[in-house]
């Protein structure tokens, strides 16, 4: 499972979210599991912004949006086994992302589409009559 995440920046945030009967593997006998908990030690003698900021876990995925400025509402889906984002801007663009749920990283954008240009163009059509009868 999958959380998004979009805020007043230009920058999308995607999370993995790991289910809690699933344990990460124990490094406490390795140097890193000594690091760790070290720095967890540490962590409680600094102010709580910063012990915030040292210690939150990162977007397992990232979209930096074109529509910087512009609001945006995000959701998530996934078509033929891939994972796609979908960002439609306040601007009228909806931009279509594959996420990469193998690897993370920046999400590559797969289409981008004009909305209110596509409703413009609806309301301006006129209704098409055809007759279908073959000779």
């Amino acid at each position: 499972m999958y959380l998004a995440a979009s805020s007043n920046t230009e920058t999308i945030h995607i999370f993995r979210l790991v289910n809690h009967t699933e344990k990460p593997p124990e490094v406490a006998s390795s140097w890193m599991g000594s690091f760790a908990r070290m720095f967890g030690d540490m962590a409680s003698y600094l102010p709580k912004h910063t012990t915030e900021v040292l210690t939150q876990d990162r977007a397992f995925a990232s979209v930096h949006s074109q529509s910087a400025g512009t609001k945006t509402t995000i959701a998530m889906n996934i078509f033929n086994k891939t994972l796609k984002l979908f960002v439609a801007g306040y601007d009228g663009v909806l931009s279509v992302y594959e996420v990469n749920t193998n690897e993370g990283g920046e999400c590559k954008q797969i289409s981008q589409h004009l909305l209110f240009n596509m409703i413009q163009n609806l309301a301006n059509t006129q209704p098409i009559i055809t007759n279908d009868r073959q000779n």
